[in-house]
């Protein structure tokens, strides 16, 4: 009888899940997931929860569409997140992504800053990519090269 090969390594590691206040009926994940939770309805039907769809508005961030009180909004996930893990945004601060990718929603990706910290750090982003991308490799630099003394001129050419 074959054996099967044994598995190694770790197992993925389980997703934190917090609701999310102000959204009953919803969680967050620590990375950057949005469910709807196992509830019953008004109606009295039963309605099993989901990870729902995320699309992407106009700015390029994340987005999940709830339902409360019978009506459909739209949220951005990082707002979610946010609110589920780090808590209320103090006063003054937004919502910065690390690296300034707005795809990447999970916890770690998320902190509180001011303002000027977002364009401080944008910039210097920035700056860091722009720098990189003008750098050209020295095979593409323009060199000036004069004729050894030894090498004839073409016909044509000044001395």
């Amino acid at each position: 009888m074959a054996s099967w090969p044994r598995l190694t390594g770790t197992a993925a590691p389980v997703a934190e899940w917090r609701d999310i206040p102000g959204c009953p009926g919803y969680q967050a994940s620590d990375a950057g997931e949005i469910r709807s939770v196992n509830r019953r309805l008004g109606d009295g039907r039963f309605s099993g929860g989901k990870v729902l769809a995320q699309g992407t508005d106009r700015k390029g961030y994340r987005t999940v569409t709830i339902r409360r009180d019978g009506a459909s909004t739209t949220k951005r996930v990082h707002v979610l997140v946010a609110l589920a893990f780090l808590g209320r945004r103090p006063p003054g601060q937004e919502i910065l992504h690390r690296n300034d990718d707005k795809s990447r929603n999970g916890v770690t990706d998320l902190r509180y800053g001011t303002p000027r910290r977002n364009v401080l750090e944008r910039v210097r982003r920035e700056r860091r990519t722009k720098s990189k991308k003008e750098r050209k490799p020295v095979t593409d630099r323009a060199v000036s090269v004069t004729p050894a003394c030894d090498t004839p001129l073409a016909s044509g050419d000044a001395h």
